[in-house]
């Protein structure tokens, strides 16, 4: 069994990513969540905020403006 831990969320991320630019903003934001998930279990700062910016993309495109805000701040404050 291989464990590539930094494989499995650069897939999260990219798999978000192409969701996102296909329009389906639901799943982006299901990756851009999975993707956050395992940037912080491996401690990955740099992919973690990226993460979080994908996430607050994918609010955005949905609607969630507050929320996506609120995770920006976040981000600007790392």
């Amino acid at each position: 069994e291989i464990n590539d831990e930094q494989g499995i969320l650069n897939s999260l991320i990219n798999i978000g990513s192409a969701f996102q630019s296909q329009g389906k903003y639901d799943s982006a934001f299901y990756y851009a969540n999975e993707a956050l998930k395992q940037a912080t279990k491996i401690k990955a700062v740099d992919d973690i905020l990226a993460s979080q910016t994908n996430l607050a993309a994918a609010m955005v495109n949905l609607g969630r403006y507050d929320e996506a805000l609120i995770l920006l701040i976040e981000v600007e404050k790392k």
